[in-house]
């Protein structure tokens, strides 16, 4: 699970620029994408978590600038950091083609997540529910979207 901000916007860039070869298979690791990204939404994606909007929540608005989204109650809710260049590297740069992209949340608001995946944009104005291949947003936990995710998609832990 990526969480905000542990990927570089530039890190495939950088991995394969990279000509060390190292009989390590950590350092082999790195060299190597995997083939599926799974993020978080709640702090990761965007903040507050959803469950911090009780007496607000769905409908969502745009924000006054890009990357925020207002509840029904006037809270706002932010993209965090770089995650607008980095959904939209992911979706566009030719480096990233055949990756795996995938939300896992445990949020307690589905619907409000789902919502606001239609609503956020990536930097390139792309809305986020594009910009994945698979959603696993419900109760339970990451192991047990990981686990969906493997079944759904055949790939294994070890290549998210």
């Amino acid at each position: 699970i990526v969480k905000q901000a542990h990927l570089p916007l530039k890190l495939s860039r950088r991995m394969a620029s990279s000509s060390s070869s190292s009989s390590s298979s950590t350092t082999a690791r790195l060299h190597v994408r995997p083939k599926l990204v799974a993020f978080d939404l709640d702090g990761t994606i965007w903040y507050p978590e959803m469950y911090q909007l009780w007496g607000g929540g769905a409908p969502f608005k745009s924000g006054k600038h890009s990357g925020q989204l207002v509840d029904r109650k006037g809270q706002k809710v932010n993209l965090m950091g770089d995650s607008q260049n980095i959904l939209h590297e992911l979706h566009t740069a030719d480096h990233w083609e055949g990756v795996t992209v995938a939300w896992v949340s445990c949020c307690d608001e589905p619907e409000w997540a789902e919502e606001c995946l239609r609503l956020f944009e990536t930097s390139g104005g792309r809305k986020l529910h594009e910009t994945a291949h698979h959603s696993e947003i419900y109760k339970g936990s990451k192991s047990e979207h990981l686990r969906t995710l493997g079944r759904k998609t055949g790939i294994a832990l070890e290549d998210m």
